[in-house]
This record gives C-alpha cells, sequence and structure tokens, in this order.
C-alpha cells in the first residue's frame, strides 16, 4: 500500500510541475544528494574504519571529486530551478515521517 502511495505522489508532483522534462530535472537533483552521501559514506569509513578488510579499495581522490560534482548537480538546479527541485525535495522529506511512524 506504501508504494501506491508513493507512486501516486510522483505522479501528482509530475502533474503540479507540467512536463516529464521539469519532473527528470527535479529529481534529478534530489538523486544526486544521495549519490553525494554515499561518497561522503565512503570517505568517511575508509578513515574512521582503517583495519576493515575490503573487497576493493578506490583510490580517495575519486570519491572527494564526486562529492563536489554531486554539490554542483544539487546546487545549481536550485539555483536556476527553485520551485520545482524545491517540491522535490519536500516531496522526498515528506517521506521521513512516514518511514518514523509506520516503520519504526
Amino acid at each position: 500500500e506504501l508504494h501506491i502511495f508513493q507512486q501516486t505522489m510522483v505522479v501528482t508532483v509530475g502533474v503540479l510541475l507540467g512536463s516529464i522534462e521539469s519532473l527528470i530535472d527535479a529529481y534529478s537533483a534530489v538523486s544526486w544528494v544521495f549519490y553525494g552521501l554515499s561518497f561522503l559514506g565512503l570517505i568517511i569509513m575508509r578513515f574512521t574504519h582503517k583495519k576493515k578488510r575490503r573487497p576493493y579499495k578506490v583510490w580517495v581522490g575519486i570519491p572527494v571529486v564526486m562529492v563536489f560534482v554531486s554539490l554542483y548537480l544539487v546546487v545549481v538546479p536550485l539555483y536556476q530551478k527553485p520551485v520545482p527541485s524545491l517540491i522535490a525535495f519536500a516531496t522526498i522529506l515528506s517521506g521521513v515521517p512516514v518511514y518514523v511512524f509506520l516503520v519504526m
């Protein structure tokens, strides 16, 4: 049931924004937030858990560059198209209370 609700919210936002292009622009910025957090987590884990065994290692410069790339890809859409981007961020953040009340 929750999955259907999420799809309904995405379609509603798409209708409010007016076009699929706006929807893609807005949600690509949101997705880069999560990519950036993943890269940041990789950097943090690299320095806080030095002795952990890793199946593969990446040169630390790559995640650092990708954190800056993801910051750029989040900030620029917020600057160029603030309303669709803020609606997308609000839609994603609206899932936090649903998670807290239904999952936790």
